[in-house]
């Protein structure tokens, strides 16, 4: 009889992502998500600008005008735009896929190195607690002070 052909194991040059860090990049792309899409108003008035886009302002809105009713919803980007710049856009999208990348190679690489999902360390459980309070500090400052909103746009 014929003797049956080796079996050669071929080792992957990449390993798989976990579950973990799909569900972490769609967290991740709807926060960019938010970030750019929804407009930014300066201050309620009746003649405020409201632009979209983050790092840059991609799209402008009631920059000239003004808004005779006080200004229309932020999630209508396409309503009365007075400027679009191609530039920011191909920025901002650039922007948002390099911290997609990093930050899944980054979980991936964390992910990796325990056992389960819910197994952190002292000094990892500190460090998040960290970046969550700067972000809520700097959230409340760019919701409540309109001087800190500018600034950051």
């Amino acid at each position: 009889m014929y003797a049956e052909p080796p079996i050669i194991e071929l080792r992957r040059r990449w390993p798989r992502p976990y579950a973990s860090t799909w569900v972490f990049l769609a967290f991740l792309a709807a926060i960019l998500f938010l970030a750019n899409v929804p407009g930014q108003v300066e201050n309620f008035d009746y003649d405020s600008p409201i632009s979209h886009g983050w790092p840059l302002t991609a799209v402008g809105r009631g920059f000239e005008r003004g808004w005779p009713t006080g200004p229309p919803s932020v999630w209508n980007v396409a309503a009365d735009v007075e400027r679009v710049d191609i530039f920011a856009i191909a920025v901002n999208v650039a922007v948002a896929v390099m911290i997609l990348v990093v930050a899944g190679v980054l979980f991936q690489t964390w992910r990796s190195r325990r056992g389960s999902f819910r197994q952190f360390r002292i000094a990892e459980l500190l460090a998040l607690v960290g970046i969550v309070a700067f972000g809520l500090l700097l959230l409340s400052r760019v919701c409540c002070d309109p001087t800190a909103r500018s600034a950051i746009n």
